[in-house]
């Protein structure tokens, strides 16, 4: 790393976010930096529509750290990849654009960076619709924690497997050729999470949360399209394989919430689909497993298993029933 170089690249994919952008922005550059260490902004605009690309000009002329770049609209992962394209710095640290920084957190990411060589920082985050008054970070001790510790996080839901309450090394990531899978609309995060975590060796953890996850229920699960479902389907699928292989111990922790996933794509793709055979397989060689299952998730197995007219009937009317519920809600 150059002497000039920012010791930290903020990367925030902004698509549509024109309501929360100002918070946002607002939240890192008037978190106080210690030192005078420098941070590097990067607004990767892809595609907005709604005034959100002015707004990213407008900060880019008024803050000498804030960088701009405009694409045309390819989703999140596209907006990620190309921003760690851009950075400088030598840590990366994604974050989403109708979320915050708490008060503090850039201090505290700052002087970690300083004071400990780690190749990923994770820490806890808030969970709120809305942000208001002061959000101050609440100081707790940063542990060294092994790999298998950091693999253990990635299934606790207090971090899980978002990109965001998360520092990552530069380096790690260029020299793993690791990124977002750009096909991918949902739980892209996971996929390259847990490919970070993989060839990481030097983990760091907090309680502290540093980090405010906006929850504004727009993404309803009337509005997912068909893709949503098979996205889901394989992360969840990729990143339990790794598990059972590397860390069993933790497959039961993985493995409801994995079935979940499949036979929700299951109910919407056939055989015809490229990752039929490897997802329904999962399904098939784990049927001991899914014996164990309760209630409703255990019946929508066995059906699969042993009455597949009856669990396609199911799918069917699943489907139908939201497409009713859509037009429902669109004409109300």
């Amino acid at each position: 790393m150059k002497e000039n170089s920012p010791l930290l690249t903020i990367v925030v994919p902004v698509y549509n976010s024109k309501h929360y952008l100002k918070e946002c922005v607002n939240s890192i550059i008037n978190n106080e930096i210690k030192n005078n260490a420098r941070v590097e902004i990067i607004l990767v605009d892809d595609g907005s529509s709604d005034g959100s690309a002015k707004a990213c000009d407008e900060y880019s002329q008024n803050n000498d750290n804030i960088e701009v770049v405009h694409l045309k609209n390819g989703g999140v992962s596209k907006a990620r990849n190309f921003g760690l394209k851009l950075a400088t710095g030598k840590y990366v640290w994604f974050v989403d654009s109708d979320d915050i920084l708490l008060n503090g957190a850039l201090s505290n990411v700052i002087e970690t960076i300083t004071t400990t060589d780690f190749d990923i920082y994770i820490f806890g985050y808030l969970l709120k619709n809305k942000f208001e008054g002061t959000n101050d970070v609440e100081k707790k001790k940063i542990l060294k924690i092994s790999k298998k510790e950091a693999i253990h996080s990635l299934l606790d839901p207090d971090f899980a497997t978002f990109p965001w309450n998360k520092i990552f090394k530069k380096s790690l990531i260029i020299e793993n050729s690791i990124s977002f899978p750009n096909k991918m609309i949902m739980c892209e995060d996971m996929e390259f999470c847990y490919m970070a975590f993989d060839k990481a060796k030097k983990f760091l953890l907090t309680n502290s949360k540093l980090y405010g996850y906006r929850k504004n229920g727009s993404g309803a699960s009337f509005s997912k399209s068909k893709a949503h479902f098979k996205d889901a389907a394989i992360a969840n699928f990729d990143l339990c394989e790794y598990i059972e292989k590397n860390y069993p111990e933790y497959f039961g922790e993985i493995f409801k919430n994995t079935v979940v996933s499949i036979v929700s794509y299951l109910y919407k793709y056939n055989n015809s689909d490229s990752d039929y055979l490897k997802l329904s397989g999962f399904i098939k060689t784990h049927e001991t497993q899914c014996y164990k299952l309760s209630g409703k998730l255990k019946v929508e197995v066995l059906l699969f298993l042993h009455g597949k007219y009856i669990f396609d009937i199911v799918g069917f009317i699943k489907i139908l029933v939201k497409k009713i519920l859509k037009n429902n809600v669109t004409l109300t």
